[in-house]
This record gives structure tokens, C-alpha cells and sequence, in this order.
């Protein structure tokens, strides 16, 4: 018996799994990177992002032991290597 494969259609609907993964490639990509963040209170913090956690399928950097989401970036700088 020979099974053939049913070739892959053109056009794929967007899941929402694959839309959510964009913003979480880029948390990931800002670990290392120095950025200035809005505080809760509105007051610019800056640091160095230390890593990415997910809450409810959504990535919040981590700043000096404080979680920011990523619409509270205000700007990003790379490392400076000595």
C-alpha cells in the first residue's frame, strides 16, 4: 500500500500561539541588553534585563528583581564590553 502525502496548503491561518510568540522571541532577545523602563508609579528605572518570565502566556522582563512588561520599555541599549 502507498500513502502519499497531502502537500502543505499556501495558506495557513495565523494561531493565536504563533502571534504570542513574537513578543516572547523578543523578551528573550533583551536579556543581556540595558533598558529604561516606566514604573507602576511613573518613574523611569533603568537596568540591565536578568531574564524573561511568563505570566498568562505573556513575557515580563526582569530589572533588578522587578518584572516590567515589554509595553513599559521606554529604551533599549546594548552591553558595553570593556
Amino acid at each position: 500500500m502507498v500513502y502519499t502525502a497531502k502537500p502543505p496548503s499556501r495558506r495557513r491561518p495565523v494561531s493565536r500561539l504563533r502571534v504570542q510568540t513574537i513578543p516572547n522571541h523578543l523578551a528573550l532577545a533583551l536579556i543581556g541588553q540595558t533598558v529604561s523602563v516606566l514604573s507602576h508609579a511613573n518613574k523611569i528605572s533603568h537596568g540591565v534585563v536578568a531574564g524573561v518570565l511568563t505570566e498568562t502566556g505573556r513575557p515580563k522582563l526582569v530589572v533588578g528583581r522587578i518584572q516590567y512588561d515589554l509595553n513599559q520599555v521606554l529604551s533599549v541599549t546594548p552591553p558595553a564590553f570593556n
